[in-house]
């Protein structure tokens, strides 16, 4: 995980409390924050909070099991699923340097493919285990930060990204329009 990244992350549930590394590093550590702790392993911090939506979860995770990190989602490649970027209606040359959050990004590779292709500084959030798939490159390759987080009780700074990227994910959770305004405020 990239500092610029730790700038950006708060208590999941809680508003503005910041989260510190307390111990280790940021590949394996523990982040504290409001009495509570939570630990990075292997680069991805795990921000769930107590009321996380534990069936979604392991549903998910037990899904991106079954995938192998390069495997395409839904049937369609990554290049095609770029296509969908027109919907910004903006120049994608103007993703370079912008932060890019990719919600219920599952095995990263479309996160993954945003920053390669655009520059763009990529966080990827999901709340299963499926992003360990993104983290199969070595830590010099990596060009996406992943956090492990239910999105209903997202662990991000207020105004941190210039866009957000829900496909496939935010209906989701129980109330998509309450998660849709917690992720934008």
């Amino acid at each position: 995980m990239k500092e610029q990244t730790l700038v950006k992350l708060r208590v999941p549930g809680q508003s503005g409390d910041r989260l510190a590394l307390s111990e280790g590093d940021l590949r394996n550590g523990k982040l504290s924050g409001a009495g509570r702790n939570f630990n990075i392993v292997r680069g991805i911090p795990r921000l769930l909070a107590d009321q996380h939506d534990r069936y979604t979860s392991s549903s998910f995770s037990r899904e991106w099991k079954e995938l192998n990190a390069g495997d395409d989602v839904w049937g369609r490649p990554v290049k095609e699923r770029m296509s969908e970027l027109n919907f910004l209606e903006i120049p994608l040359d103007r993703l370079k340097g912008m932060d890019f959050l990719d919600v219920g990004c599952g095995n990263g590779l479309f996160a993954r493919e945003v920053a390669a292709t655009f520059g763009a500084n990529v966080i990827a959030v999901d709340i299963s285990q499926g992003l360990e798939l993104g983290r199969t490159m070595s830590d010099d390759q990596m060009t996406v930060d992943f956090v492990q987080a239910d999105v209903q009780y997202p662990p991000f700074a207020d105004n941190s990204f210039d866009i957000i990227w829900c496909a496939g994910s935010i209906h989701h959770t129980p109330d998509p329009k309450k998660t849709f305004q917690r992720l934008a405020p």
